[in-house]
């Protein structure tokens, strides 16, 4: 038999080979993948006959989840993704905070604390302790003189952060009997010292000492601050542990299996009691135990978690928005496709079938923009990456990774059911007989489908109020906070650190003849109008608590210390440009008097000498001697370093550089060219060419590193805010639109019957008009919740003030009326004996 004889007897005695596949084809359970096969390539087909569209909708979507991916990529990275170190779950910072005072906090506890809790808690495998606030060192021998940040650590840190050494090792107890040990950051390595194989044992030069290396951390390994070039040893003889030079440090521990942060916190508040039950200075202060994440957060930015989140609720709901609109546009396709699916029905297919091709075509324009997305998400990463617009925890790298493209997937699909699902369950419930006796027009159904079609609409309005009047709050809020009088003069005035050599400058005379021979220098070059040194401009809250002679020492367990010191050349006020309120400023004379005299601010003489004249009383700090008031300035304001939105005015004493002369402070110059601050530079190299200088800008430039975070949000939200609204108008536009096509039958007989222009438009704009001002009133009611919610964000503004929402309202009144103006116009122009011929 041949091989064609044989096939022809297989198929007469098997059957039909089609009908066989039929009788099979559910048998293989595959069927659920042909027919999701099969509705794709539908899908496709369809969205190519209207290509236009389907531009539009993925464009609209696209952007809504880049959005969402880019502050999902950097919520992630910063709240989501664990800090670099072992076991980060356990570990915790120990931070003292005033009992009397809320806005102390978060303070450095006393070495002497740290000491005890390391050798007598139970509750840790480890305890070790950092501190930045003496952490700028010289460094020389390694080209020029340059200031350097090496953050003073005890021997235990990097084992509580379960990081090893690169190259050569960490700290170890025998350190401590070697003087000076230091362990460098990678970056510093690399940049400073080229990368030397043969660091580890060498010297490095730090405020004239010789520190021993010891090891390189890994390129990867960061902690706060991130820019710290290396960390030294705490040895005994460090001013951490004299009692005449305390300094405090932050403490770092690692929890033992088991105990949880409350347990911990109870055991060092008791051995805090005991050990200061006759100090009533560390009696007013009681520790507190946070998780290591959530403080390095804190550091990074005072509302950088609230910041992080309001950016991703606000791009949520233009998602939302987003979704909203291609809800629309696929619910008026669906209704021009009524009798498509009328007849599908008609020929048997079910419900869920015809739901499921809706479905199909809204996961293909899902997918489509799910990919675009990722790139738009991609490039706005990369911008954070490039720009670095506000400062992240250390550690925290930002990157489009593997959970990022996990949520931009999880986000597309789940916007194709969003702004499918409506649409779906209006095409499979068509009404069958009505669509196919209907040419299009006049379908049973148009009505509630346009109601839906409008509440959709509101929706939208409504979420973009809701963004419209937060990014008008925050706007308003940058604007107060970087308007707001300061107290002193920032136009034109550049500010730069100067740092003296610890063994050449040891004696004050040194360091006051150099202050005087640096201020000499500097004045006479050109463009410069002023000099002046201080030693803590614009620190903040002040640390001190004040005794006036004649009254009872303040008991210092229930005052918080709040008065803060600045040691100034007589040059100052005049070139800062604070006011002398009343009095005299002080000069050289009067330390060749043998009298000591200071300043007050307004602050200091309103809290102490209330309806009271300060001039003449003699105060104290408890850190320096008495000294005479002879003047009363103005308050200089300053960020408040525990909240980022907030100016504060604190007590200041301000004291002859001469008293002080501490081995720091600031230059300021008053000048009128940007070269000054080079220029400067040079005049202090030529009065000591080993003293560095670092730190050079103008004070604009550095008040704007204190409006970062507000102007990155209020620019973000505010971009936010201008997408939603144009897709507010768009989503109007296309409704009132669809409205118009859907009404053309009546507005005909109405014109016909006599119906003017004006009423036509009148009609048009009420269906749109309607939406539109229930999405406001809905919008206003939800801006009460966002006040409260960002009110930490806000400067200057008590509520959701009048003002901005009457903007924002006219606004979105102005841009539906545009967004209706064109449909209207439109309704107006049709011929009355073709619309009632056409139906």
């Amino acid at each position: 038999m041949s091989v064609e004889e044989a096939r022809r007897a297989a198929r007469v005695r098997l059957g039909n080979l089609a009908a066989a596949k039929e009788r099979t084809r559910d048998a293989d359970g595959l069927p659920w993948l042909r027919d999701s096969a099969g509705d794709l390539r539908f899908a496709f087909r369809s969205w190519r006959r209207t290509p236009g569209v389907a531009a539009v909708a993925v464009a609209t979507l696209a952007l809504g989840i880049g959005a969402a991916a880019a502050v999902f990529s950097v919520v992630a990275a910063v709240l989501i993704e664990p800090l670099p170190y072992r076991d980060v779950d356990r570990l915790v910072a120990v931070w003292d905070g005033h009992i009397k005072d809320a806005s102390l906090a978060k303070l450095f506890a006393s070495f002497e604390d740290f000491d005890t809790w390391r050798r007598h808690s139970a509750s840790f495998e480890q305890l070790g302790a950092a501190t930045w606030a003496t952490g700028d060192q010289i460094l020389t021998g390694a080209g020029d003189a340059k200031v350097v940040l090496a953050i003073p650590a005890s021997v235990e840190i990097f084992g509580v952060l379960g990081v090893p050494a690169a190259i050569g090792r960490t700290f170890e107890p025998d350190d401590l009997a070697r003087g000076c040990t230091v362990v460098l950051a990678d970056r510093f390595w690399r940049s400073t010292l080229a990368a030397r194989g043969d660091i580890v044992g060498r010297s490095l030069a730090l405020d004239d000492r010789a520190c021993t290396v010891v090891g390189v951390m890994p390129a990867r390994f960061a902690f706060y601050p991130e820019a710290a070039d290396m960390w030294r040893l705490i040895t005994p003889n460090r001013e951490q542990l004299r009692p005449d030079g305390y300094q405090g440090v932050g403490v770092f521990g690692r929890l033992r299996r088991g105990v949880s942060r409350a347990q911990a916190q109870a055991e060092l508040s008791a051995l805090h009691r005991t050990q200061h039950a006759q100090d009533q200075h560390g009696a007013a202060l009681a520790p507190t135990v946070y998780p290591l994440q959530d403080e390095f957060t804190w550091l990074a930015g005072r509302n950088l978690r609230l910041t992080l989140w309001t950016l991703f609720g606000a791009v949520a709901a233009l998602l939302l928005i987003a979704c909203v609109n291609v809800a629309n546009l696929l619910l008026g396709r669906a209704l021009v496709r009524q009798r498509e699916f009328a007849i599908r029905a008609a020929l048997g297919s079910g419900r869920w079938r015809v739901a499921r091709q809706v479905l199909a075509e809204a996961l293909l324009l899902a997918a489509c923009a799910g990919l675009l997305g990722i790139l738009i998400a991609e490039g706005a990463v990369g911008y954070l990456r490039a720009f670095a617009p506000i400062e992240l925890p250390p550690g925290v790298v930002l990157a489009v990774n593997a959970r990022v493209l996990a949520f931009a997937v999880l986000t597309a699909m789940t916007t194709a059911v969003v702004f499918g699902m409506l649409p779906a369950w209006r095409a499979s419930h068509a009404n069958i007989s009505a669509a196919l006796q209907s040419s299009g027009r006049g379908v049973a159904g148009h009505a509630r489908a346009s109601r839906i079609g409008r509440t959709l609409v509101a929706v939208q309005i409504a979420c973009a109020m809701v963004l419209l009047v937060g990014a008008g709050l925050l706007a308003e809020s940058i604007m107060r906070l970087g308007s707001a009088p300061l107290g002193f003069n920032p136009d034109g005035l550049f500010t730069m650190t100067v740092r003296l050599p610890r063994t050449k400058y040891a004696a004050a005379d040194r360091r006051v003849e150099f202050y005087r021979r640096l201020v000499d220098a500097v004045r006479p070059l050109p463009a410069v109008d002023g000099a002046a040194l201080s030693t803590t401009f614009l620190r903040g809250h002040g640390n001190a608590v004040l005794l006036v002679e004649g009254r009872p020492a303040p008991s210092l367990e229930t005052t918080a210390p709040d008065v803060g010191e600045d040691f100034v050349s007589p040059s100052y006020f005049a070139v800062s440009g604070v006011a002398i309120l009343s009095g005299r400023v002080f000069d050289d004379r009067d330390r060749r008097d043998g009298e000591s005299v200071c300043a007050v601010n307004e602050a200091l003489a309103r809290k102490y000498f209330p309806g009271a004249d300060p001039i003449g009383q003699r105060i104290r700090t408890t850190s320096s001697p008495w000294t005479t008031i002879v003047a009363v300035v103005g308050n200089q304001k300053s960020m408040n370093v525990m909240h980022e939105m907030r100016w504060v005015e604190s007590p200041f004493v301000y004291r002859p550089l001469a008293d002080g002369a501490p081995p720091e402070a600031t230059l300021l110059l008053r000048a009128s060219t940007p070269g000054a601050g080079e220029a400067a530079q040079r005049a202090v190299a030529a009065v000591d060419p080993a003293v560095p200088v670092a730190n050079v800008q103008t004070m604009r430039a550095r008040l704007a590193k204190d409006l970062a975070y507000p102007q990155f949000r209020a620019v973000v939200l505010g971009v936010f805010a201008a997408i939603a609204l144009v897709l507010a108008g768009v989503g109007l536009y296309a409704v009132v639109s669809q409205l118009v096509a859907q009404r053309t039958h009546e507005f005909g007989v109405r014109m016909s019957l006599g119906a003017t222009a004006a009423s036509i438009v009148r009609l048009v704009v009420l269906q749109g008009g309607l939406p539109a001002l229930a999405g406001v009133a809905a919008g206003v009611a939800a801006t009460l919740a966002l006040e409260r919610a960002i009110a930490s964000l806000l400067y200057g503004i008590d509520a959701a003030g009048a003002a901005t929402l009457v903007r924002v309202g006219a606004l979105l009144v102005v841009m539906a009326l545009a967004a209706m103006l064109v449909p209207a116009v439109r309704a107006t122009k049709i011929d009355p004996l073709a619309a009632i011929r056409a139906e």
